[in-house]
Formats: structure tokens, sequence, C-alpha cells
């Protein structure tokens, strides 16, 4: 049994970026691998996506933050920053008609590394016969990558290699997919005129009593 199942993982086909497989079943789990990069995190999104390329709202991005969208058609099972790497189930069957496609994306969090730190990221489906993809990371300077996309094509679902990188992390590639990144800084006041003086009113109130924040 041992000896068959390693015949089937050399004879399976690698895909690698650009070339694109139709999927043989609509319930699956989709498994990303990546080797550590010391001192850096690597996190790995799913994106459900509209016909125009964009997520509807927030609740279309699974990530550690949401694990379970579309009513738990896309689920994330498994999230880890060493060899073991990330793992969603999906139900392609559950998928409202509204979305066209599913984009897996990596970024690196806080750009503290560049993906040519690894020499490979793979990409594996648990469809029958199995399905791999691999990401040859080289000389990348970006930090964040859209991986693979699992798109409609007709009455078919179809997985395709992407391999596409942004520099600048996922600040540079949410704008991509309609997705807004909010600042932690403060607006700045605008800065008073201190030539021109308010007229000052005096109103007599009722003294305030104190209140502890705590």
């Amino acid at each position: 049994m041992v000896f068959i199942y390693m015949l089937s993982l050399i004879d399976m086909p690698i895909l690698t970026p650009g070339a694109n497989a139709t999927l043989s079943q609509t319930k699956f789990t989709l498994s990303i691998s990546y080797a550590s990069i010391p001192g850096a995190d690597i996190d790995v999104s799913a994106f459900l996506l509209a016909a125009d390329g964009k997520v509807r709202s927030d609740g279309d991005m699974c990530f550690y933050g949401q694990t379970s969208v579309e009513a738990g058609a896309v689920t994330l099972e498994q999230t880890s920053h060493a060899q073991t790497g990330t793992v969603f189930s999906i139900d392609l069957s559950r998928i409202g008609q509204a979305i066209d496609k599913i984009a897996i994306v990596a970024t690196i969090h806080e750009n503290r590394a560049v993906f040519g730190r690894l020499a490979v990221i793979g990409i594996d489906l648990s469809v029958s016969g199995g399905m791999r993809g691999e990401i040859p990371c080289g000389d990348m300077k970006e930090t964040a990558l859209i991986l693979a996309e699992i798109y409609r094509r007709r009455q078919d679902w179809k997985l395709r290699i992407v391999g596409q990188g942004f520099q600048g992390g996922l600040a540079a590639m949410a704008p991509h997919f309609g997705i807004e990144v909010a600042t932690s800084e403060p607006p700045v006041p605008e800065r008073l005129d201190k030539t021109i003086a308010a007229p000052v009113t005096t109103v007599e109130t009722a003294p305030v009593k104190p209140f502890n924040l705590n």
C-alpha cells in the first residue's frame, strides 16, 4: 500500500505559476506548505471575490481573525508559522452565485522578511487523485503573494496557480481586492490660527460630580 501511494505521488503532475486544472470534486482540503523564516511570521488567508475581483465586505475574508466565511463554505482549519503550513476546508457547493473566485494569499507579517527566503511554497488539494502546485520563490523581493485562485468556468470549478507578488505586504496587496487597511495613526487636527480670538461666553452650570473611569 505504501509503495502504491508513493508511486501515485511521483506520477502526480505539479502545476506551476500560470497553469490551471479542473477540480474533480467540490469538497476538499487545501494545504499550503512552507518552511519557517526565523524572525518572521507567514499569514495565509482566503478572499472570496465577486465578478469584479473584489470582496463584497469584511465577511468575505477568511483568516486567523475570522476562521469561517460563507456559512462555513471556507474554513481555516489549521494555521502555523512552521513547516506544517496552513490548511483550509472548502465546500464549493455552498458558495453562492455572487462569488466568482476564491483567492489564496500569503503575507509576511510586518514585512520582516521577503519570500525569497523560501525555496518553494507548496499547494496541495485533497481531490481524487491528488493535485499539487508549487511556486518557486527564488530571488523574490515581495512580502505578499497571490498563491492560487479557485474560480468558476461555466459549470466547473478550476484551480490556477498564480504566484503574483506585491512589495509592501498586505497594505500593498489589499487594494487589488478592494480591501481598505486601517491605520493606527490618529487624524492630524487642523491647526488653529491664534490671531483670531473667538468671543468667550460664561455660562453658569451646576457643579459636576467627578467619577472614576476605572
